[in-house]
């Protein structure tokens, strides 16, 4: 009997620091719980599975959270350069204004 699946893909190999190679189906990618053949994998973003939605639903916030604070800082360097704009501009008006 063949068994019906709802995705099949064949596995990506990570390397690992130590010169092993691991598939990353093989972990979850939150907890580093060892998956096994016949668990089911809760999947989100690129090649991470996660042993539960719990693990990834974290995950998710994680990554929210990451994202929330490369925008503000992101938002910091722009205020600054605009700012620095400011001072530029009104020099050089000053430079006009003194000739």
């Amino acid at each position: 009997m063949e068994r019906v699946g709802i995705l099949t893909l064949s596995a990506q190999e990570v390397a690992v620091g130590n010169g092993q190679e691991s598939h990353f189906l093989d972990k979850c990618f939150f907890c580093k719980k060892g998956l096994r053949q016949d668990d089911e994998r809760f999947m989100y973003g690129d090649f991470r599975a996660f042993c539960t939605p719990e693990c990834r639903t974290k995950q998710i916030s994680v990554d929210n959270e990451k994202e929330k604070v490369s925008k503000q800082s992101a938002g910091t360097k722009t205020e600054c350069i605009r700012k620095s704009d400011v001072k530029n501009l009104s020099g050089a008006q000053m430079e006009k204004h003194a000739s």
